[in-house]
């Protein structure tokens, strides 16, 4: 489907104040069980300098689960993009082009959709992180 182009994606890993670093990421997750019964996170915090928020189907995003484990407590989600918790405002570059700030007020992650635990979390995005910085050189 991602290769089709089928579904849209935006990843969130940039923070105010902390770039692409992700051991200073503070996107907060909290366990939390919904009246229904259902277990999973409560998200509240901010991503910025994500390209595609505002036509993306799919959030891929870096969050605070262990606040006690600066390198190892990152956790990674999948979060669809309509949440009403969620509010993307445009920011414009010098070259005339969007990229947008997200805000998580309150969004709910079912345990369904956290795909990488808060010990394995940072080592994905140190490795695609990596990568992205590796082939812009190659030429």
């Amino acid at each position: 489907m991602i290769l089709e182009n089928d579904v849209e994606f935006a990843v969130g890993y940039s923070e105010p104040n902390a770039g692409s670093d992700a051991a200073s990421m503070r996107l907060k997750g909290v366990r939390h069980t919904t009246e229904d019964g259902r277990e999973g996170w409560l998200l509240n915090g901010q991503k910025t300098w994500t390209t595609s928020a505002h036509f993306a189907e799919w959030y891929w995003c870096g969050v605070r689960t262990d606040p006690d484990n600066k390198h190892m407590g990152i956790s990674l989600m999948l979060i669809p993009m309509d949440d009403p918790g969620i509010t993307i405002n445009g920011i414009w570059t010098m070259g005339d082009e969007r990229t947008n700030e997200v805000w998580l007020d309150d969004v709910f992650v079912p345990d369904s959709t956290w795909w990488a635990r808060s010990t394995t979390g940072s080592a994905y995005i140190s490795q695609a992180l990596d990568l992205e910085r590796f082939t812009m050189f190659t030429y």
